[in-house]
């Protein structure tokens, strides 16, 4: 991080990464995602009520809030495991990237029934 002093404030530059525990949101098999984010604030000097980050009175910067804004808007919004994750079975819970499951696949929505019909003709 490289930090300039400003007419204004303290400007704040830099990038962070790092990897998250997470599930996939398909299939909840644990995954790391990579996090990687630019970090760009101002830091404005007192006494400004309405800078949405400040330097305190001491002279002392909290980077905590700027940091924690950044992680959570870098994090992917819907985790994957990979792309093409298939999830699982909504009636068995078998994930169907390890492979199909024994459940039988015959409800019909009745309205659509003669449509089906049409496939057996």
């Amino acid at each position: 991080a490289r930090l300039t002093h400003t007419a204004q404030g303290v400007y704040l530059h830099g990038q962070f990464s790092g990897e998250r525990q997470s599930e996939c949101v398909r299939c909840l098999t644990e995954i790391n995602p990579r996090i990687k984010s630019n970090l760009e604030q101002l830091y404005e000097f007192p006494p400004n009520p309405l800078a949405e980050f400040a330097v305190e009175e001491s002279g002392f910067l909290d980077l905590a809030p700027a940091l924690r804004e950044d992680l959570w808007l870098a994090m992917p919004q819907y985790p994957l495991c990979h792309p093409d994750c298939r999830g699982l079975c909504p009636n068995c819970g078998q994930n169907w990237n390890d492979g199909p499951c024994n459940c039988a696949n015959e409800d019909i929505n009745p309205r659509l029934e003669v449509l089906k019909k049409l496939l057996d003709n």
